[in-house]
């Protein structure tokens, strides 16, 4: 029954173009432009739902910065308690109004933290060409609440925050998402306005630091951490360095956080097995003094950032998270993959036998 109401479906929507179509044009020309119009329509609506998520959470975050700050100023019990109270209200009427940038070359947050707590972030300054930057403008938003939340938490001893609050996890995935979309365009842009970009990370992780709440929330940044890897593996653009750095730099802040952390871990060790059987693939039937042709050189270059990506993951993760991340991967599938190709590479692709050897023993 349903295939026939689809069938019927097809055919009375396919009458219907024909009719109506204009003089002149043929009905394959009519549909087409139909089509086109109708892509057109879906893109208008998934932008202007975008935006309406957008203002949405920041609507959300305004409000959640509200409820912190009068917990704040309730339980404020000295002058240096108000002092803080001032500087964050202020900076929230400064965040709401930041669309009317006053040309200055810099833009600063009010809050400055107190030198004496190391605990305390640090104030971030965006370029106004950052800021001005669509893109650049929402993920600043989002990065002076993460300050401010931050700020709260090393400052407010009545403030608690629950585990996996649903504002602080959208935020953070949406500024993950951000930084994937920031890297995708870095090859054809200017590279300097990549730098808020580790800031941000730096700030996901410190968000995160809690774990996630929801499922649905952590798929969605692992997804990005994937994109993220492939961006890593396959940019072949002429500033490939400066790119390839700020990314790098990135990943390792994200891994800053324990719940993300394994993810990306295992990530980074799927990709480098991935390759290893790439590269000994390519190896098999190629004459003895020929390079293999069909090997990916692009992505075999770019490993080597992978690999000290997961070096620094697995040496920072060895303090607070080390155990339960060594466990996590220790007799795992992906580190037997690892040491079966290692022995076989050393020969073709001996720097990247060493460092998958390096790698298993960090794990070990």
């Amino acid at each position: 029954i349903t295939a026939w109401s689809i069938r019927r479906a097809k055919l009375g929507v396919a009458l219907a173009v024909i009719k109506s179509k204009p003089a002149g044009q043929s009905g394959r020309e009519h549909a087409e432009k139909l089509v086109f119009k109708l892509k057109q329509q879906e893109e208008t609506w998934k932008r202007k739902a975008e935006e309406l998520q957008d203002q949405v959470l920041s609507l959300r975050q305004e409000l959640l910065l509200v409820k912190l700050l009068s917990k704040q100023r309730k339980g404020a019990e000295s002058s240096q308690g108000d002092d803080v109270f001032k500087l964050l209200s202020q900076d929230l009427i400064e965040a709401q109004h930041s669309e009317n940038d006053s040309g200055c070359d810099t833009q600063t947050l009010s809050l400055t933290p107190d030198p004496a707590d190391p605990a305390a972030p640090r104030s971030i300054s965006f370029t106004s060409s950052f800021d001005r930057d669509p893109r650049g403008h929402v993920l600043s938003k989002h990065m002076r609440f993460l300050q401010n939340l931050c700020a709260l938490r090393s400052m407010g001893r009545n403030v608690h925050m629950d585990r996996g609050d649903a504002v602080i996890e959208d935020t953070a995935v949406n500024m993950i998402e951000s930084i994937v979309e920031a890297h995708r365009a870095g090859g054809e842009g200017d590279v300097s306005q990549l730098s808020p970009l580790v800031q941000a990370s730096r700030l996901v992780a410190l968000a995160l630091e809690r774990g996630f709440g929801k499922q649905g929330a952590f798929e969605k940044a692992e997804e990005f951490l994937d994109e993220l890897l492939e961006i890593l593996l396959n940019n072949s653009q002429l500033n490939k360095v400066a790119v390839q750095d700020n990314l790098t730099e990135c990943l390792i802040c994200l891994g800053g956080a324990t719940a993300l952390r394994a993810a990306l871990v295992n990530l980074v060790l799927t990709r480098i097995v991935r390759l290893a059987e790439h590269l000994w693939t390519g190896c098999q039937e190629v004459p003895e003094g020929q390079q293999p042709k069909q090997v990916d050189w692009v992505r075999y270059e770019n490993s080597f950032y992978l690999f000290w990506t997961l070096e620094q993951l697995i040496q920072t993760g060895s303090g607070r998270a080390g155990t339960e991340l060594h466990h996590q991967h220790q007799n795992s599938h992906l580190q037997t993959q690892l040491e079966k190709h290692v022995l076989p590479l050393s020969d073709e692709f001996p720097l990247f036998a060493l460092y998958m050897w390096r790698i298993e023993g960090l794990l070990k």
